[in-house]
């Protein structure tokens, strides 16, 4: 009969001394004595000085819950992210009053639109070219993949349109903040949709 974990749910063989998703021990060490996990642990290779200790268990030092693992030292602060974007938004601003785009649309939700699709064509343009706007370029910032690996294009694109959209809701750049304050890689939810991170370029001497 498998067994079902009480810490995450996930179902594990009958004999297993701990759950294989989140590292919880079924059987609680008693004084003197190995716990379960400790006695049914054998590391690749056989045991020996070497050896890698038993994976941290639910409640014992070194373990991390999944999805709480803490922050990589380079990911960048939510201040520094929030002023590239407010200095893209202007920049994108001032080419369309450049243009003169803003006397020629009476309408306010058009010239907004115009606005919003030349900010994903921008930062699509940019992003999928070195990862960095120019805004981002200021400020020591570079947008990577999960595996710092360079993005897509289409990486890009799902990002930047997923700001755009962000863009469109009202109250949307507030919500969004909250959310990458909170998240434990400080993902927005356009940086979840592309699966990206935010890190610093800059790091002390």
């Amino acid at each position: 009969m498998e067994v079902r974990c009480s810490g995450c749910q996930a179902t594990n063989p009958p004999q297993a001394a701990w759950c294989n998703q989140c590292g919880m021990t079924f059987a609680p060490a008693t004084v003197g004595q190995p716990s379960r996990q400790q006695a049914a642990w054998s590391p690749p290779g056989g045991p020996g000085p070497s050896a890698p200790a038993p994976p941290a268990s639910w409640g014992q030092p070194g373990y991390v819950p999944p999805g709480q693992e803490p922050l990589s030292a380079d990911l960048a602060g939510v201040w520094p992210r929030v002023g590239a974007r407010l200095l893209d938004g202007l920049l994108v601003n001032l080419v369309l009053l450049a243009l003169g785009v803003a006397w020629q649309l009476p309408d306010g939700t058009g010239y907004w639109l115009l606005a919003v699709v030349l900010l994903v064509v921008y930062e699509t343009g940019m992003l999928a070219n070195g990862g960095q706007t120019l805004a981002k370029m200021l400020l020591g910032l570079r947008v990577v993949r999960a595996d710092r690996a360079p993005l897509s294009v289409r990486e890009a694109l799902i990002r930047s349109a997923t700001i755009g959209g962000t863009w469109l809701v009202p109250l949307g750049w507030a919500i969004c903040g909250v959310v990458l304050e909170k998240d434990p890689r400080r993902q927005g939810w356009h940086d979840r949709a592309a699966g990206t991170l935010v890190v610093t370029t800059r790091h002390p001497a």
